[in-house]
């Protein structure tokens, strides 16, 4: 009888444990969602992470210059939580313009200075930083579709117009990124056209002949 009491007493014990642990995991936030340009490693920092290098749009950041790339979102969580109504927070230098397309879908309203209190309210980091060359306005891109704890879905990306576009990702129910795995995208150098590597050439090439006629 004192036995069955025992394990009783300790099941309860586990289960009272366990559900409070879910329970604070559940309510405190993340990390919960990781954002990867990598998709065999979302959760280990993959080839494009970058840590901490003096630069807050980059900070403990994956960055890709490629454009377009595909986006990786991975819900990092193992205790069976699923995160619901995807959402991408995509941030973008004040006093630039241009066009981010996500999925197919042109977005080019960048408006959001504060963050809905959903998403935690006030400030958050690059957004919006009028003290610093980083002051940032935002877009809220719904992706409509969940994610299953350790289930990872890509979206393609492709932006113009803009210097440096930066990602994070949210759902409504509680779960976002850290800020060691969100997304900085910077574009790739311009590959100058043949045409102009010819006519460039042939500058050079009259201005060394100029040269010489001189020294004659």
């Amino acid at each position: 009888m004192k036995k069955t009491l025992l394990i009783s007493g300790l099941l309860l014990l586990f289960i009272a444990v366990t559900a409070d642990v879910s329970m604070a995991i559940r309510t405190q936030g993340g990390p919960h969602l990781w954002l990867s340009t990598d998709p065999a490693q979302p959760d280990e920092g993959g080839q494009g992470y970058l840590g901490d290098v003096g630069d807050p749009w980059l900070n403990d950041s994956y960055f890709t210059l490629d454009n377009p790339f595909e986006l990786y979102i991975y819900n990092a969580m193992r205790n069976g939580f699923t995160a619901t109504d995807i959402h991408l927070l995509v941030a973008v230098h004040s006093g630039e313009s241009g066009t981010v397309n996500i999925d197919g879908v042109d977005h080019n309203l960048f408006t959001g200075t504060t963050l809905p209190a959903e998403y935690g309210g006030g400030n958050h980091g690059i957004y919006d930083d009028p003290e610093g060359s980083h002051d940032g306005r935002y877009a809220i891109v719904p992706l409509y579709f969940d994610l299953m704890p350790l289930e990872l879905k890509k979206i393609d990306v492709f932006y113009e117009g803009f210097s440096i576009v930066h990602f994070d990702a949210v759902s409504t129910n509680g779960f976002w990124n850290p800020p060691s795995h969100d997304v900085s995208a910077d574009p790739p150098f311009n590959v100058p056209e043949p045409s102009v590597m010819i006519l460039l050439g042939s500058g050079i090439a009259g201005l060394i002949g100029l040269r010489k006629g001189f020294q004659r």
